[in-house]
């Protein structure tokens, strides 16, 4: 299964999924290929774009940026959670 976006056929340009759940183990978010030889895990590409600066609802915004995760709170607080 795929995700592709939220309009009328399921895509938004995009040749890559937003999400893919891979074998019904592992979960990408922006890949459907790069788990490491891993089982059951999660994948999260890189962001290609400019990194979120602020919410308009009450949350976060978990990123990776150049292999970094990070999150962004909803105080706008961007925490580096793990480096690569």
């Amino acid at each position: 299964m795929a995700g592709y976006g939220n309009d009328e056929d399921g895509y938004v340009g995009l040749t890559t999924p937003i999400f893919a759940v891979v074998s019904g183990t592992n979960l990408g978010i922006g890949t459907s290929s790069e788990f490491g030889s891993g089982q059951q895990v999660l994948s999260i590409a890189n962001i290609t774009t400019t990194a979120p600066t602020s919410l308009g609802f009450f949350g976060g915004i978990l990123y990776v940026q150049s292999g970094h995760l990070f999150y962004l709170g909803a105080a706008g607080l961007v925490t580096q959670v793990a480096s690569s």
